[in-house]
């Protein structure tokens, strides 16, 4: 609490909840509490899994049923006035507070959040976190993942490519820029103002 972790981490620690999830699903369950109280995360060992199966469900086709969850964590599906109730019974019901979970984790923001700007964090994000966040919490079930698979291999595949802001990376690149040009002009033995560079 109060501290944001690394975004690596905090993809690894998600990865660890999909294949949690991956099992739930693969019995034609649903969680629908998915939320950082729910999940035991056990940092001396790097893991972390899912508890609270109180609100566990069957995946079905029903054209109705009852809503569960917590405010902030529960997608709009969830909601009294949502017309097709049919949703609530689909696994894009836990990958939406999955991604809320994810956006928490990267952000240290807990839902409902503010406007952030990627550069005001801690670890800066890249915009393909951004990409990845938005699809899982859409508003529209259709428009997310469509498995816990589908969104942890998504994860993996970033979890392999540097994650670093555009901001940040034309900074790298300017600094490096710099110090080529301070190199090859003979400079890079001198003390020279950072203003300067």
């Amino acid at each position: 609490k109060g501290i944001q972790i690394h975004n690596d981490k905090a993809i690894e620690y998600v990865i660890y909840i999909l294949k949690g999830l991956e099992k739930i699903h693969d019995l034609s369950r649903i969680h629908r509490d998915i939320k950082p109280d729910n999940v035991f995360f056990n940092i001396s060992e790097d893991q972390c899994k899912i508890c609270d199966y109180g609100a566990v469900t069957l995946k079905t086709v029903s054209s109705s049923a009852t809503a569960a969850g917590t405010l902030g964590y529960m997608p709009p599906e969830m909601l009294s006035d949502y017309p097709h109730q049919g949703d609530r019974k689909k696994v894009t019901v836990d990958i939406f507070s999955t991604g809320i979970i994810l956006r928490q984790l990267l952000t240290n923001q807990r839902p409902p959040y503010s406007q952030v700007a990627g550069t005001e964090l801690v670890y800066p994000l890249a915009q393909e976190l951004w990409d990845i966040i938005n699809k899982a919490t859409d508003p529209i079930p259709g428009n997310r993942y469509s498995s816990a698979k589908d969104f942890r291999i998504v994860l993996e595949n970033c979890q392999k490519k540097p994650q670093v802001s555009p901001e940040y990376q034309k900074l790298i690149d300017n600094l490096f820029s710099s110090v080529t040009t301070l190199y090859k002009l003979g400079k890079y033995r001198e003390a020279v103002p950072i203003a300067e560079i």
